[in-house]
């Protein structure tokens, strides 16, 4: 590890004892925002380097924080553990506790502003909603207040209020918010936020529920206290898009490899006629290099028989589909999907769609096998195990390393 101010040699430190007094809040939230991907510090661009993934350069921001001295420390680090989750809405779930042990502090803390006070509850609320917390929320939603600094406040409680099927109030908050909040990025989250709510509010997409039985029960207990009408949805396990209405995917057609794109794979195991996906994998790939990573096991409707690729502990107690799958959405955003084996991988694909109650997947599919063939342009028609070794690529054993796979095939032929 090197100092990330003078570039000193440190052990498993952010800086060195010299340059401590340097360390500001400004340089925690820096490093929190940095684009890893494509670093414009030389220095930095070094440490990024010696890491073994890119993207655990913004962790570094919290051992930052630590030599914050002062009343604001835990709102630094707060607000790091925010920022480093990039366009995903409030903390990482690893976080959450400390969150959750400190806000009370940093209510009655007199060096933070008023916005970054509401940021703080706007934090905890996500945090009580992503634990399914709801006797916890209590009266948090109504003591917060958007501003002009955080759009993150706004985007939370928007979702919060989404989620209790208030659209109305949902997305006059995102109005707001928009008309404040104008860089690309910020309008496109916001957008994206007001689509959601206007396809459930229309009854395109259905209202926002847990998916563990238990979960739900809880949750329509909170709705009857709130008196919020809904559905009890706890039986409804095995509602689904027939197979038959299910749209076409739609195929990357351009001759070049794209830039940007996620990689997927998809692990199945098998139950009597049907495979099962297990689990799912993604790396997202920018300009050859892989600058995140997804992966969830899936509970499948039915229990695999003597399961071969993993273990039964592991789906077990995994997310059900309609959880897993929004996930894997949310991460997959609007970026192209490349797949290798795509006949056999679409099936698992489109079932977990089915089983999400959707019917199309708008994302280009970049057929990576497809694309091989008319690359070779020797006449001989390929799989994926016979384009792998033609090109020389080994054949990853776990799903990510697959998933990997499938993007070093791709690199090699854009070569």
């Amino acid at each position: 590890m090197r100092c990330l101010i003078c570039g000193k040699e440190v052990e498993d430190r952010a800086v060195c004892d010299v340059c401590v007094p340097q360390v500001t809040e400004e340089l925690c939230y820096k490093v929190a925002q940095y684009d890893y991907k494509e670093p414009n510090d030389e220095l930095w661009a070094k440490v990024i380097s010696e890491l073994d993934a890119p993207y655990k350069f913004r962790d570094i921001s919290l051992n930052l924080a630590e030599y914050i001295s002062g009343e604001r420390k835990n709102f630094v680090i707060t607000q790091c553990m925010n920022l480093i989750n990039g366009d995903y809405l409030g903390v990482p779930k690893r976080y959450r506790d400390f969150v959750i042990l400190h806000e009370s502090e940093c209510e009655q803390n007199n060096s933070l502003t008023i916005a970054e006070k509401n940021l703080v509850k706007a934090l905890l609320l996500g945090c009580h909603v992503s634990n399914y917390s709801w006797n916890l929320i209590e009266d948090i939603p109504d003591k917060i207040q958007t501003d002009d600094v955080f759009l993150e406040t706004a985007l939370i409680l928007a979702d919060y209020y989404m989620k209790i099927c208030a659209y109305e109030k949902a997305t006059a908050i995102l109005e707001e918010a928009k008309g404040i909040f104008l860089s690309e990025n910020d309008q496109s989250r916001i957008d994206f936020a007001i689509a959601d709510i206007t396809d459930r509010k229309c009854g395109k997409k259905k209202a926002w529920r847990p998916t563990k039985r238990e979960d739900i029960d809880c949750f329509n207990q909170y709705l009857d206290k709130l008196g919020v009408d809904h559905i009890n949805t706890a039986n409804n396990k095995k509602e689904k898009v027939k197979e038959s209405d299910f749209k076409p995917f739609v195929r990357y057609e351009k001759e070049e490899v794209p830039n940007v794109y996620v990689a997927v794979w998809i692990t199945s195991e098998f139950y009597l006629k049907v495979n099962e996906a297990v689990e799912i994998n993604a790396v997202r790939v920018s300009e050859g290099e892989i600058i995140d990573r997804f992966h969830t096991f899936v509970r499948p409707i039915n229990k695999p028989k003597n399961p071969k690729y993993v273990k039964e502990e592991d789906y077990i107690n995994a997310p059900l589909i309609k959880e897993a799958f929004s996930g894997f959405m949310q991460f997959v955003r609007n970026d192209i999907l490349a797949i290798a084996g795509f006949d056999e991988q679409k099936r698992y694909l489109s079932r977990l769609a089915r089983y999400s109650m959707l019917d199309h997947i708008d994302n280009e599919v970049f057929d990576v096998v497809e694309y091989g063939e008319d690359v070779a342009d020797d006449f001989e028609s390929y799989t994926r195990s016979t384009l792998l070794e033609k090109y020389g690529v080994n054949e990853g054993t776990t799903g990510m390393e697959k998933a990997e796979v499938t993007m070093r095939l791709v690199e090699k032929m854009r070569q």
